[in-house]
């Protein structure tokens, strides 16, 4: 019989690896559609970044705190749904500004996923092997997002920047269905 932190933890890498692969699409074009913005001027492309990264930074540890007290899940379902919406809207951007404020929630939304996954992956391994299993989640989500790059200029070139960020953010509802079984 298969328990229930067993169960969680393979849901989680199905989840991750959906995840991984439909995010590792986004690969390097995620720069080249910023710089649509920025008339290739690399001062915004980092100030946008920047947004993002401050947005994140500063979110992490409020995402961590409150998955402590009301669970991973409902915060990796929340940000995951969320994530996927705002790809879409990026696809509506026409001025650097509305990019800044994307970018910043994109970064808000990010720390969260990101901050309650890492914290569930921790709940579901052992102190005895956390180490072992941690490092082989990376290498598989690693190689599902190079997977993923492989694919994406092929796409990009035949699709358009647009078709990326809808695929991406279908592959993300996928993933944050596949959340809702984990028992907590």
């Amino acid at each position: 019989m298969i328990s229930k932190n067993q169960r969680n933890f393979k849901i989680f890498i199905i989840s991750s690896l959906i995840l991984a692969f439909f995010s590792g699409l986004m690969g390097p074009f995620y720069v080249l559609f910023i710089n649509k913005f920025t008339d290739n001027n690399v001062t915004y492309i980092g100030i946008g970044f920047g947004f993002f990264g401050i947005a994140f930074a500063t979110i992490s540890y409020f995402a961590g705190k409150y998955s402590d007290k009301f669970g991973r899940k409902i915060f990796m379902i929340t940000s995951g749904i969320l994530h996927g919406l705002l790809l879409v809207i990026y696809t509506f951007i026409t001025k650097i500004y509305q990019l800044y404020i994307v970018q910043f929630l994109d970064g808000m939304i990010s720390a969260t996923y990101a901050t309650t996954a890492t914290a569930l992956l921790a709940d579901l391994t052992k102190k005895e092997d956390r180490g072992k299993k941690i490092g082989k989640y990376n290498s598989i989500v690693g190689v599902f997002s190079s997977i993923a790059l492989i694919f994406s200029g092929f796409l990009v070139s035949k699709y358009g920047f647009k078709f990326i960020f809808y695929i991406v953010a279908l592959g993300l509802f996928i993933a944050t269905l596949l959340l809702f079984r984990i028992k907590e």
